[in-house]
């Protein structure tokens, strides 16, 4: 038997998709809460007449690769795939929405089974999430769709490479590794519960005849939308107006370690959603709020990243 403790994830960017670099020197190892790389047969049903009223087949249409990894905010450890995400490439430690492509490379070992490995190749970002939440820290979601699987391994991508250790930055908190939320390019006094950002790259794969997997996954526009919560008072209550008159907001801030920081700013949103409503006696009045990211002449971007460290 084996125990989901001894799996260990690393991936490696591919230089030509599909391609696992051999003996490469760039592998890395995640930290990670969960994972759900996986690859499934698509099948449909024999609709042949057989008088034993018995199937004798499935229809194989071959198969797709999905899947991703799922993590909590540590320094550096998710920068290639947050460049993945948003099309980017990090320039002066400063990431915007791009459309570079990029693909990787993503193995499974199975560390207390002898000399088992799954493999996918041809990983492309598909999707993003994450969420700084108060109570449930900043947890990362990255998505992909891939070209192919090796099922059958039994050694590593690796081979003679190197693979490096998951880095041992501390994990980054919403308590108090946020500081100051910055709204209207200013310092505010509105007491944030929780921002989350979805990315959404729009990734289809392209299904050929001849080709038991995707021969290629093509990203058209990125969507970037999320939402945030916050307690209602004075400050809070300007956003009201924000809504109905659908006019713009911006929203930026930063998570620390202590030493080594990230800066998400969105500098132009338009919100969604419906007024505050009471649901009841004896409760603080929150105001829920989806948005949706817009690009900003100023910056030439929708989100911005930027770190430091």
């Amino acid at each position: 038997m084996s125990s989901s403790n001894q799996v260990t994830v690393r991936y490696v960017p591919e230089v030509t998709p599909g391609t696992t670099p051999a003996d490469d020197a760039g592998w890395k190892e995640l930290g990670f809460i969960s994972e759900n790389l996986t690859a499934s047969p698509q099948t449909n049903e024999i609709d042949e007449i057989n008088s034993d009223r018995m199937d004798t087949d499935l229809l194989s249409n071959g198969y797709s690769v999905s899947g991703g990894v799922q993590g909590r905010l540590r320094y550096s450890m998710w920068d290639d795939f947050m460049e993945a995400a948003l099309g980017g490439t990090w320039t002066t430690n400063v990431l915007k929405v791009g459309a570079v492509s990029r693909h990787f490379s993503f193995e499974k070992e199975f560390g207390d089974l002898t000399n088992k490995f799954l493999a996918f190749k041809g990983m492309k970002c598909s999707s993003a999430q994450m969420n700084f939440d108060r109570q449930n820290g900043v947890t990362m979601d990255f998505q992909f769709m891939g070209l192919s699987t090796v099922t059958d391994g039994s050694s590593s991508l690796v081979g003679s490479g190197s693979s490096a250790s998951p880095t041992t930055n501390e994990i980054m908190n919403a308590a108090g590794d946020v500081g100051t939320i910055n709204v209207g390019g200013a310092g505010s006094t509105i007491c944030f519960r929780n921002i989350s950002l979805n990315i959404n790259n729009n990734v289809q794969p392209r299904m050929c005849m001849g080709s038991e997997g995707p021969s290629a996954v093509t990203e058209f526009a990125s969507r970037i939308t999320g939402s945030l919560e916050v307690y209602l008072d004075d400050d809070a209550f300007a956003w009201l107006s924000s809504l109905i008159d659908q006019t713009t907001e911006d929203v930026e801030w930063t998570v620390t370690d202590g030493t080594n920081t990230y800066t998400f700013n969105m500098p132009k949103i338009k919100f969604s959603g419906q007024l505050p409503v009471i649901g009841g006696g004896n409760q603080e009045i929150m105001l829920p709020l989806d948005f949706t990211v817009l690009k900003d002449s100023g910056t030439g971007s929708t989100l911005d990243v930027t770190r430091s460290g």
